[in-house]
């Protein structure tokens, strides 16, 4: 095994290319620990490894840059905690849909990753690539829940649905930036409100 830094941890043996699961969800969980930990300061790819008890190869070898990382991590988070009903209430699925994105985008993890994968999309062409491929996922969800509003007549037939979709999730980065947080369901409440006029 290879000494991950820490006293006490060894890394996990790992064979071949495949990913261990295990390891992988050390790495996500350690990344969104340490982004929360580091604020604007960040964390190197070294901490983590440290963090989720791998080797620093076996992260170069999953993801090339820690934005890779925050970026799956994002994904996986949303995946198992943003709500994305669809049940026969068209406008209470996309009302539960952007509360949960508010609530779970402003949890602190959350809040500290996306920011940090946002400032190093600002000079780094690999977390550029990696935001826009967590954002083109949270966009497409949002889509599918908007197509679904307009066809229940939630919103009115001649909204674009892109441009719906910017207000919903840009709200999210724009608080975000100014580190203004969404508490509670007012906000959410009152963008699908605008949207259904």
């Amino acid at each position: 095994m290879t000494d991950t830094g820490e006293p006490g941890r060894k890394a996990r043996p790992h064979a071949g290319r495949s990913r261990n699961e295990q390891a992988r969800q050390d790495v996500l969980g350690g990344a969104l620990e340490l982004a929360a930990e580091t604020a604007s300061r960040g964390f190197t790819m070294e901490e983590l490894a440290a963090r989720a008890a791998v080797s620093k190869r076996t992260l170069y070898r999953w993801w090339s840059c820690r934005s890779e990382v925050l970026a799956e991590a994002l994904v996986e988070r949303a995946l198992t905690v943003v709500d994305t009903p669809a049940s026969d209430d068209a406008a209470a699925d996309l009302r539960a849909y952007i509360r949960s994105v508010y609530r779970q985008a402003h949890a602190p993890q959350a809040a500290a990753a996306l920011r940090l994968l946002m400032a190093d999309a600002q000079t780094s062409p690999a977390a550029a690539a990696a935001l826009r491929a967590f954002t083109d996922h949270r966009r497409d969800t949002c889509l599918a829940l908007l197509s679904r509003a307009r066809e229940h007549g939630v919103v009115p037939a001649g909204r674009d649905p892109g441009v719906m979709a910017d207000v919903i999730l840009g709200t999210v980065w724009y608080r975000l930036l100014t580190a203004d947080p969404i508490t509670g369901d007012t906000v959410a409440d009152e963008i699908l409100h605008l949207l259904s006029r």
